[in-house]
């Protein structure tokens, strides 16, 4: 079982540059549990850890002057970012937006310009309005500043309970006066406390290998402060040689979130304790190669399950126990 487990950690990141954030103690509801010795056990009900009906995302892209090869590559590879999402039939919804505070919102936000999995041919459509986004956009990049401004001006485009994805394309430095956690919890008040909500910084940045930035790094700004304190953060270079395979990687991993069912750990758990039963029976943990049910995610502090194939039952309970980790080997 422990091999099992520590393969797990293998699943947690599968794309180089990768940070994760790792889930605070505020931003869900935990399920009650009993504590004893340091063990902690859980008796959870199947349907409060079902999977999202569907996701929101928002796209965030840099149009001033030196961006004209970075939205290329998204044009040439958005089959790649939205092919997951199309294959698995998500409920999704999606809206661009650029870092200049006075443009509109180049897709899906506005009512009667919904964007999302009804769309007829969204691959295409959502190419175009990247194509729309041009290269005339303010200098000075405010992406949190257009991203409240968009969200407060078209508050339907959220879907209350979806997960939030938000991805961030830019070469400079976030230069608006919201602060981190000003965009952090004004998100939160509009999708609630406990719901997803997935940071996708993808960076002109010096310290993420690309030079040919505005000159600034990711390191200690407030892109990294929003990725630390996401529910699940990512931080990827701009100059990546194979822009494809990062959108796909990405695209994948948001659909893989969205369609997974977890359990959000208060507490670090030691990996050789988890244990996961169903009416008495052990869900093996591992990968799902070998017929595991579940692994657990380090950068969440969660459990994920491949499926739910165990039981039909919703009413039903799965029994969670381990071993909280205070770093003291016994």
């Amino acid at each position: 079982m422990k091999a099992q487990i520590l393969k797990c950690l293998a699943l947690v990141s599968f794309v180089t540059l990768a940070v994760s954030g790792c889930a605070k103690n505020d931003k869900f509801i935990y399920h009650e549990k009993l504590k004893e010795n340091g063990w902690v056990s859980n008796q959870i009900n199947v349907k409060s850890i079902r999977r999202a009906s569907g996701v929101d995302l928002i796209w965030v892209v840099d149009n001033s002057g030196s961006m004209g090869w970075a939205q290329y590559n998204i044009i040439q590879n958005a089959e790649k970012f939205m092919e997951e999402f199309i294959k698995q039939k998500l409920d999704w919804r999606l809206g661009l937006i650029s870092t200049d505070t006075t443009d509109e919102p180049f897709l899906g936000l506005k009512p009667g310009n919904i964007f999302d999995s009804n769309t007829p041919d969204p691959i295409e459509v959502f190419k175009s309005a990247v194509g729309d986004l041009g290269i005339y956009g303010d200098g000075t990049e405010k992406p949190y500043q257009t991203l409240i401004n968009s969200l407060d001006s078209y508050p339907n485009f959220l879907r209350p309970s979806n997960p939030l994805v938000m991805i961030f394309v830019t070469d400079a430095e976030e230069q608006s006066r919201v602060s981190t956690q000003e965009l952090y919890d004004r998100i939160r008040v509009k999708i609630g406390p406990s719901t997803g909500l997935y940071s996708y910084m993808i960076l002109g940045a010096d310290d993420l290998n690309c030079s040919d930035g505005e000159g600034f790094d990711y390191a200690n700004g407030k892109y990294e402060e929003l990725v630390k304190i996401a529910t699940l953060g990512r931080a990827y270079s701009l100059c990546t040689n194979n822009f494809g395979q990062l959108l796909g990687n990405i695209g994948l991993e948001i659909a893989e979130q969205v369609s997974r069912s977890k359990i959000f750990l208060q507490d670090r758990p030691r990996l050789d304790s988890i244990s996961i039963s169903y009416q008495g029976e052990i869900l093996p943990g591992g990968t799902e190669a070998e017929g595991a049910y579940w692994y657990y995610d380090y950068g969440q502090n969660a459990i994920i399950f491949y499926n739910l194939s165990f039981t039909t039952d919703v009413t039903a309970f799965v029994e969670l126990n381990y071993k909280i980790d205070d770093g003291f080997n016994d």
